[in-house]
Formats: C-alpha cells, structure tokens, sequence
C-alpha cells in the first residue's frame, strides 16, 4: 500500500480511517459477516465507504501475489 504512505499526495478526499480500521472493518465483515450498514454505524462513515474499503482490502492480496515472481 504505498499509495497510502507516500508523501506524494493522492486525489480525491483525504482518508476518514486509518490504514489499521480499514484492515479491521474488513476483517470483521470476513469473521463476523456483519451487514456494511452494521459497519458503517460501528465505525461512523457511510455504507458507500464500507463497501468501497472492502473491496479494495479484498482485491489488494490478489494485487501483491502477482508480482511475486
């Protein structure tokens, strides 16, 4: 996740969460299989935003494993 630690600045809107509560989000929707609408109360940002995090976080293992030679 360089993106994210870069000092270059991305576009868009700043992050809401942190690297550790998006990782955490996603984790307790794989563990406990609670609803985005549960999570995004839990963590206090939108439905859009659980669902947007949660596929990245997904997609993200995939990513890294194809530049494993």
């Amino acid at each position: 996740m360089k993106y994210q630690t870069s000092p270059v600045t991305k576009r868009g809107p700043k992050r809401s969460l942190s690297v550790l509560e998006e990782l955490s989000i996603c984790l307790v929707r794989l563990r406990l299989g609670l609803m985005g609408r549960q999570l995004a109360d839990i963590f206090s940002v939108s439905q859009a935003q659980v669902s947007r995090i949660f596929t990245t976080w997904v997609c993200f293992p995939a990513t890294v494993s194809l530049r494993i030679p």
